[in-house]
């Protein structure tokens, strides 16, 4: 059972169960009863680290999106280059024919050479430019530790209040992981 708020956190003897904590070295100590209560998880506390956890799962979500998006436009330019070089490998076959029954044969041959090369050679920069490569795995180094982080957040909220990290240890550990991710 949660505490229900830090300030209406009772702290007389009787009504206190909260992991035994109140021994008999502790009772008469007011420090170590705010101490307890600081460690306690409320209701408030743990709404307000799921409410992190929730935009945490929305820039994941988003992040995927994004990095799909960018694979499928990466993939495509990259199709249309291997599309390219295999006419051009087709064409260079048919450079290596001499005939001199069409007028203008070889010129023809080079000219288009020349065409699907340097169309080549564009989209292969314009790729290169646009950094698909070096955004999508950023992307994905990003996934892997939002991914880690909501896993291991989440894998605290599935425990009981007793046997999760005390309150301060948890805040200390994922705070600032969920406020570089969230950025």
């Amino acid at each position: 059972e949660f505490v229900k708020t830090d300030s209406e956190y009772n702290t007389d003897d009787d009504d206190d169960n909260i992991d035994s904590y109140n021994s008999q070295y502790t009772k008469g100590c007011p420090k170590c009863k705010s101490d307890k209560i600081r460690e306690a998880w409320t209701r408030e506390k743990q709404h307000s680290f799921l409410k992190m956890l929730w935009r945490l799962k929305y820039f994941r979500i988003v992040s995927h999106f994004y990095l799909e998006n960018l694979k499928s436009r990466e993939e495509r330019w990259s199709w249309s280059i291997v599309v390219l070089s295999t006419f051009t490998s087709g064409i260079t076959v048919l450079n290596n024919i001499e005939s001199e029954d069409i007028e203008a044969y070889t010129t023809l041959i080079k000219g288009i050479l020349t065409f699907i090369s340097m169309m080549t050679s564009l989209i292969a920069a314009w790729i290169k430019k646009q950094k698909f490569v070096e955004k999508i795995n950023e992307i994905d180094k990003y996934l892997v530790e939002v991914n880690r982080i909501c896993e291991e957040i989440d894998l605290q909220f599935a425990l009981t209040k007793n046997d999760r990290l005390p309150y301060n240890t948890f805040k200390q550990r994922y705070l600032p992981a969920i406020t570089e991710f969230s950025k």
